[in-house]
């Protein structure tokens, strides 16, 4: 059977555990979207499949074993999400059963990540919980040769680093937080995860970025087929994923021989939504706007 390779930092999501006014928790953990990508990548779309049981509450992935000529497959329970139950739940028992087959298994060795605030950082929100505006995510991460996490760098939204593995961080005065940049050229000598490029949908201007329409392009072609082949060349945010991933589905939609115009008025205007939106596909390719 195939080994799935280890998440990219851009493929990691972080999340508060817990929260005081000093600090707060993080947690690491992948999307639904990334196991899907990943599977894609390394089985391709027709190499993998899933079902649900118990109202979504268990699901197993199945991989095709092309030796045994048969589906093989791994199944794991999960629990509801505290918004949209269904789908939420849908969601989670998809991810554990992935993580059977050993997609992020390597999540399980992160240490345990404690980032101090600076001045008000953490407030109280209208309910009287202690909350933050701030978010973090992964800028580098690194494993041995047992898959566990060996390094691992943490930033917020302003690029400070707000944590690193085996270090103490520390926290400075909130005047001198845009001056804390990545000085550290240990980790940059060490690192062994090449830094890509972030795609951006727009410049300044409005007009569309280059990388942005080079994607498009791609799509139009048949030559992107998801965001696993977009990050092979492009760090992607989970926003622009998204984004991607919905232009990928109705390239594909409008492409269906079996699509044909429908015959009532709602399917109608949906219809021509559809085909307003694949114009604006060819002219955002071609760089006119």
């Amino acid at each position: 059977m195939c080994k799935f390779r280890k998440l990219n930092p851009d493929e990691i999501d972080c999340r508060i555990s817990t929260i005081t006014e000093k600090g707060c928790n993080l947690l690491l953990y992948k999307d639904a979207r990334c196991d899907m990508a990943i599977l894609d990548e390394t089985v391709g779309s027709m190499g993998w499949m899933r079902t649900h049981s118990r109202d979504n509450a268990n699901c197993t992935v199945h991989l095709w074993d092309e030796e045994k000529q048969q589906w093989v497959g791994k199944e794991d329970v999960g629990v509801e999400s505290y918004t949209e139950k269904e789908k939420g739940l849908a969601s989670d028992s998809f991810k554990r059963a992935c993580f059977n087959w050993g997609i992020g298994r390597e999540l399980y060795t992160a240490p345990r990540i404690w980032v101090n605030f600076y001045e008000k950082e953490a407030f109280k929100n209208s309910k009287g919980y202690l909350t933050t505006y701030t978010t973090f995510n992964v800028k580098s991460i690194l494993y041995d040769e047992k898959g566990h996490i060996c390094s691992l760098v943490i930033i917020d939204k302003k690029g400070n680093i707000r944590y690193e593995m085996g270090k103490k961080v520390e926290v400075l005065e909130t005047s001198n937080v845009q001056e804390t940049q990545n000085n550290d050229t240990e980790i940059q000598k060490t690192t062994t995860v090449i830094e890509k490029k972030w795609i951006n949908e727009k410049n300044k201007d409005g007009s569309f970025t280059k990388e942005y329409q080079n994607c498009i392009k791609g799509i139009m072609e048949g030559k992107i087929n998801s965001v696993a082949d977009i990050r092979k060349h492009y760090a992607v945010s989970k926003d622009i994923a998204e984004k991607l991933q919905n232009k990928i589905d109705e390239y594909k939609a409008m492409n269906d021989p079996l699509n044909t115009i429908p015959d009532n008025k709602e399917a109608i205007d949906d219809f021509i939504t559809h085909a307003r939106i694949k114009k604006g596909i060819e002219l955002a390719a071609s760089g006119n706007r």
